[in-house]
């Protein structure tokens, strides 16, 4: 570490610099911008039908707000609006499945590599 109390940080143009070091950088956004070609989705209204579906379980709003949270920092998700009719598919699959160990991200696996084997 630089000597100095305190140390004297600074950004300037696409640089950091800390004293005399420097690197370059980035502002990267929190949240990501919506993008106005894709379907908005109206994510109060589903966490609260899905809490309500699986109050049963006591999951809270909360709980499923958090992993919607998550969800979303880690990047698109794998699932789409425009997919409803498949989605509800794997999911009807997914309740006889599940006891058995299989994931809904396994059959998405399948029908992924179902889509590429019928090019080929």
């Amino acid at each position: 570490m630089p000597s100095g109390d305190p140390l004297r940080l600074e950004i300037k143009e696409d640089r950091i610099y800390l004293e005399r070091y420097s690197e370059v950088c980035a502002l990267t956004p929190t949240e990501v911008p919506p993008n106005p070609d894709l379907p908005q989705i109206d994510q109060e209204w589903l966490i609260e039908e899905a809490a309500r579906i699986l109050k049963p379980l006591l999951i809270k709003k909360s709980d499923l707000e958090e992993l919607a949270s998550e969800a979303r920092a880690k990047g698109t998700a794998s699932w789409s609006t425009d997919e409803k009719r498949m989605t509800a598919l794997v999911a009807k699959a997914w309740v006889l499945l599940a006891p058995l160990g299989i994931e809904t991200t396994d059959i998405r696996r399948l029908m992924e590599k179902t889509v590429r084997d019928a090019w080929k």
